[in-house]
C-alpha cells in the first residue's frame, strides 16, 4: 500500500512540476510579447514624434514664406504710396505755382493798363 501512494504522490509531483513548468513557458511566452508589443508601441511613438516634427518644421517654413511675401507686399505697397504722395505733392506744387503766376501775371496786368 506504501508503494501505491508513494506512486500516486510521485505522478502528483510530476503533473504539477510540468504545470509549473507550463505556466513558467507561459508567462515568458507573455512577457515576451509584451516586451515586443512595448517595443513596436515605442517605435510607434519614435515614428509619430518625428512625422509631428517634419509636420511642425513644414507649417513654420510655410509661415516664414507668407511672412516675407506679407512683408514685400507691404513695402510695395508702402513704396507705390510714398511715389503717389510725392506725385500729388509735386502737381500740388505745380499747381500752386501755376496759381501764383497767373495772380502775378494779373497784378501785371492791373498795373501795366
Amino acid at each position: 500500500m506504501d508503494e501505491i501512494v508513494r506512486d500516486a504522490l510521485r505522478k502528483t509531483s510530476e503533473i504539477e512540476e510540468r504545470r509549473i513548468q507550463a505556466e513558467r513557458e507561459r508567462l515568458q511566452a507573455a512577457a515576451a510579447i509584451e516586451k515586443r508589443r512595448l517595443g513596436a508601441a515605442a517605435e510607434a511613438e519614435r515614428e509619430r514624434a518625428r512625422v509631428a516634427a517634419a509636420i511642425e518644421r513644414q507649417r513654420l517654413e510655410a509661415a516664414a514664406i507668407t511672412e516675407r511675401e506679407r512683408i514685400a507686399t507691404a513695402a510695395v505697397a508702402e513704396r507705390e504710396r510714398v511715389q503717389a504722395a510725392a506725385a500729388a505733392e509735386e502737381q500740388r506744387i505745380k499747381t500752386a505755382a501755376a496759381a501764383k503766376k497767373e495772380r502775378f501775371e494779373a497784378i501785371i496786368r492791373t498795373h501795366s493798363m
